[in-house]
């Protein structure tokens, strides 16, 4: 739907949902294939941010970081899917970056690294909400948290912190 404002509903002879706008009409084709996760197939909390990395689906929520993973059956026949919640990090969960085939994620306590099934922390810090790859430096994130802004920079196999600015208390986004 192109806006937030809907000022009339329709559903045709077809079945599809027709919305009238402020700017103009929308079709929506509610008979498509639609899936819809949510607890039942492992997934929790507020969903933060969803990123497909080399064809699998990652997600950061409040209540951490999940993988989704298909179910097949002996001759190979897709069966399902459900996500795998990743136990640690306990912490609530934001923005997903890649670098490469890196997963990178922020939240509370810090900035973590998603690698061969893996995750560890590669920077610590009370509150990272964002998480980004830097468009100008190779093997760089740029991340923001409760009063700081950072670069992270992979060098020689360590991750170094490389601060930008430091404002107190405020959140950047």
């Amino acid at each position: 739907i192109q806006v937030q404002s809907v000022y009339a509903l329709f559903v045709d002879n077809q079945n599809e949902l027709w919305a009238g706008l402020s700017n103009g009409i929308s079709r929506v084709e509610v008979s498509s294939p639609f899936t819809y996760f949510d607890k039942t197939n492992g997934i929790t909390g507020i969903v933060e941010n969803i990123k497909r990395v080399k064809g699998k689906l990652y997600s950061t929520t409040l209540d951490g970081f999940f993988e989704l993973t298909e179910s097949k059956d002996s001759s190979g026949q897709f069966m399902g899917a459900n996500f795998k919640h990743y136990k640690w990090p306990k912490s609530q969960l934001f923005n997903i970056a890649t670098l490469g085939d890196k997963i990178i994620f922020g939240g509370s306590g810090g900035i973590f690294l998603f690698e061969d099934g893996n995750i560890k922390m590669i920077y610590s810090t009370a509150y990272c909400i964002g998480v980004v790859k830097s468009l100008f430096y190779e093997n760089t994130i740029l991340w923001s948290g409760l009063g700081e802004l950072g670069a992270l920079k992979l060098e020689d196999g360590n991750w170094i912190n490389y601060p930008i600015a430091t404002t107190g208390k405020q959140e950047i986004h």
